[in-house]
């Protein structure tokens, strides 16, 4: 099965509204220009800033992801998320899911691994906590979120485990676990968090759409020291020191369940 949408958002023209340039380690730096220059990104030039694989590395060279997702009535969400994290080029994905989903998860993946933690009502429960830090410890960037559903013990497990000290993605149900206790994002500062709302996501966690999308972003990033990626038409990305850029690609063709898993 084709796990892309059609016509999937790729930065072939993104508008800069701070001043940087991106060097061919993916760093983005600040360079002399007018402020809100655009700048169009052709297919080359992201190929040219991509990183170089060694030809002679392995899966281990590749780095080790961790997804933490699904729940009973949610078991594409997971499978997509870890499916598009295989196919970015992660060398090894785990995939943690309830034990209630995890022979249905575990027939639809291939490349990534799915473990079964325990559970409570078809959501992830407090007692899987132990087994997700020891998967963590050994992986090099986290996601949390996609299709997890909503319980008290989910919620409480996605913000016990924010103190991790590994780059963590939050997605959907893993950012609206933060909803009332945005707080918990303290303990993430010098650390790299990426929060990837839809507009009514972003508003659950205190976000403001008021002054428009760019400012929203921009001002939630720098309170809360995360990079944030409002998704929608002109998707806004903020880093917390007030980088800003949106995304002109994509179409309402993406507009669909599971789209966001796979971003």
């Amino acid at each position: 099965a084709k796990l892309f949408t059609p016509s999937p958002k790729i930065p072939l023209f993104t508008r800069f509204v701070s001043c940087q340039s991106v060097d061919r380690g993916g760093i983005i730096r600040k360079i002399p220009a007018k402020e809100n220059a655009a700048m169009e990104i052709t297919r080359a030039y992201v190929k040219n800033i991509l990183p170089h694989r060694d030809p002679e590395g392995h899966k281990g060279t590749f780095g080790k992801v961790y997804c933490l997702c699904g729940a009973v009535g949610y078991t594409g969400a997971p499978v997509l998320a870890a499916s598009a994290a295989v196919r970015s080029g992660s060398g090894l994905v785990f995939l943690g899911v309830p034990e209630d989903i995890w022979p249905i998860v575990a027939v639809k993946c291939d490349s990534a691994m799915p473990s079964p933690l325990p559970s409570q009502q078809g959501k992830l429960a407090l007692a899987a906590e132990d087994a997700v830090r020891a998967r963590i410890d050994g992986c090099d960037a986290v996601l949390i979120g996609c299709g997890m559903g909503r319980s008290e013990e989910s919620d409480a497990l996605t913000r016990r485990l924010i103190d991790m000290d590994k780059p963590l993605v939050l997605d959907a149900d893993g950012i609206n676990a933060l909803s009332e206790h945005m707080d918990a994002l303290s303990l993430r500062r010098g650390r790299t968090t990426v929060l990837t709302p839809h507009e009514g996501e972003f508003l659950r966690a205190g976000g403001d759409l008021s002054r428009g999308r760019e400012r929203a972003a921009a001002d939630f990033a720098a309170q809360y020291g995360v990079y944030l990626v409002l998704k929608g038409p002109g998707t806004v990305i903020a880093a917390p020191d007030g980088r800003r850029m949106v995304n002109s690609t994509g179409n309402c063709g993406m507009a669909k369940g599971g789209s966001g898993d796979v971003l």
